[in-house]
């Protein structure tokens, strides 16, 4: 939906055959990354908006920003976790 509306997206995954389908397949506007903690810090700084969605059937979701990449954020930043 984002995409559509013309912001800047990343999309993090790590499946690399995924990441090139989405590649091929997404707006330029949309960028994809693969999900290490690493490049999750450096992208949660200049967001505006980060969504986890994350699902991993029968298991809890992971927690993929630390407490410490919290004080990184800029203010007025929304989080939000759509894989409960």
């Amino acid at each position: 939906m984002a995409a559509g509306l013309g912001a800047n997206v990343t999309i993090f995954d790590i499946s690399l055959d995924r990441l090139r389908y989405l590649d091929d397949t997404m707006p330029s506007n949309v960028n994809t990354q693969f999900s290490s903690l690493y490049n999750i810090s450096q992208a949660i700084k200049n967001a505006h908006l980060v969504i986890g969605a994350v699902l991993i059937p029968g298991a809890k979701a992971p927690n993929l920003i630390t407490k410490a990449m919290l004080k990184d954020l800029q203010p007025g930043t929304v989080l939000v976790d759509v894989s409960s």
